[in-house]
């Protein structure tokens, strides 16, 4: 286990189950938990997180979000994404192409520059974390604007890296594979998953702990040489596929 009991980790984005297992990861490791959630979420969710200070506000206000972080020292931010949605590319409309992108870019890039703000101000460096999903470099059944939305945040994510890096803030991109989580929970039903998982080839669906897990590593003084990667933690998926029984709703056999 990382020991990040010298940290304070910004939990920041919309609110779900996927963020707040890397929460209780780092909580896990001793670091302090700062959440800073849109008031649009619903808080009913805070429950899932780990003790810590929870703060709500606008993500799509950057004055007021910055106005939020000013009195609160950080040193590691993690930007979730809260969008996800399971509907075919004919099926998808004008309302939700703009909630995938408000959602999964614009607050996230919202977030991402107000907290690099106030890294810089504290003149200390520090790692920025975007979670994504592998959905955005290998196309899924029914994840058209979700894949495409998040794509769009990872290359940002790798330019923000090169501009950063002069502050000594690491940026970095950590993208879940199939979790147990309410994001997957469709398609890994008893009518979306096989008996058992053959497309991954470790065998197996994941955690948010995996997540959380990486995020730390990324976090830690380990990976201090490391900034503008997109980190696959999805136990082999995107590298392979088996000929086996897909995964997939509706997929044809």
């Amino acid at each position: 286990m990382f020991d990040l009991s010298d940290q304070t980790v910004l939990m920041i984005g919309e609110l779900s189950d996927l963020a707040a297992g890397v929460a209780a990861v780092f909580k896990e490791a001793g670091a302090e938990i700062l959440v800073v959630y849109n008031s649009t979420s619903d808080p009913n969710l805070l429950r899932l997180y780990p003790d810590g200070t929870y703060l709500e506000t606008s993500l799509y206000d950057p004055i007021e979000l910055a106005s939020t972080l000013a009195n609160y020292t950080f040193q590691t931010v993690v930007i979730s994404p809260g969008w996800f949605q399971h509907r075919s590319f004919l099926d998808s409309n004008a309302s939700d192409i703009e909630n995938a992108y408000r959602i999964n870019f614009e607050h996230a890039i919202y977030s991402a520059q107000s907290a690099a703000k106030r890294l810089i101000e504290q003149g200390e460096g520090g790692v920025i974390l975007f979670l994504s999903s592998v959905v955005s470099k290998m196309p899924t059944v029914e994840t058209n604007l979700v894949g495409s939305s998040l794509a769009s945040l990872e290359v940002i994510a790798t330019m923000a890296a090169v501009d950063l890096a002069q502050y000594g803030i690491r940026v970095n991109v950590v993208a879940a594979g199939w979790l147990e989580n309410s994001w997957a929970e469709p398609l890994l039903g008893v009518e979306g998953r096989m008996k058992e998982p053959t497309d991954i080839p470790l065998g197996k669906v994941g955690s948010t702990k995996s997540v959380g897990q990486a995020c730390c590593f990324l976090a830690s003084p380990m990976a201090e040489y490391i900034t503008g990667v997109v980190l696959p933690v999805d136990g082999g998926f995107t590298l392979t596929k088996s000929l086996a029984q897909s995964p997939y709703r509706g997929t044809r056999q």
